[in-house]
């Protein structure tokens, strides 16, 4: 995860494979994400494994899909 002093609003969400390759990225805005709570953590494990399943068919990194946003909002 990313974050940015100058824009506090605005979390960037990266998972990277073992050797690795960016497999998603994607913006998630107007959220707090707290990486501590238990919550949270499922949420992102959720957006993980549809980026997953992506990679491994495509080979390539996926952007902005709003898998992590969905999830989060829940």
């Amino acid at each position: 995860m990313v974050g940015n002093k100058n824009v506090k609003k605005v979390t960037t969400v990266q998972f990277y494979s073992i050797e690795n390759q960016l497999i998603y990225q994607e913006e998630v805005r107007n959220q707090k994400i707290n990486v501590n709570r238990l919550k949270t953590l499922r949420c992102l494990k959720k957006g993980l494994d549809p980026a997953l399943i992506a990679w491994n068919l495509e080979k390539q990194a996926i952007y902005n899909k709003n898998w992590m946003a969905v999830n989060l909002k829940q």
